[in-house]
């Protein structure tokens, strides 16, 4: 199935002499969505967590061949989530995604 979004890329830079803040940079992507998988995580909290499992299958590009492993979260459905493990299997990286991401 294809989908597209953004994938949220965090980038640590000193704001002013002595302090290191993160600035996220967004970036757009098209790609297939290879495995469809959900997860319901009850742990002692009231609601019960959603955590997807779904790999998103993207073509690589130099931007993120060079900056993979600063990648924060991909919007998938209109909702920000975060990205639990990444596998990269040239020309393409593999994003699966687990729980919602919160800014």
């Amino acid at each position: 199935m294809k989908t597209s979004g953004k994938i949220g890329y965090g980038f640590y830079e000193e704001s002013s002499p002595g302090v290191i803040s993160e600035r996220i940079e967004e970036k757009n992507y098209r790609g297939d969505t290879i495995d469809f998988n959900t997860n319901v995580n009850s742990n002692d909290v009231i609601n019960d967590n959603i955590v997807l499992n779904n790999k998103i299958s993207i073509v690589l590009d130099p931007f993120i061949r060079k900056n993979y492993q600063k990648i924060k979260y991909i919007t998938y459905t209109d909702i920000k989530w975060k990205v639990k493990s990444i596998t990269i299997k040239y020309p393409r990286i593999i994003l699966t995604l687990g729980d919602v991401y919160y800014e």
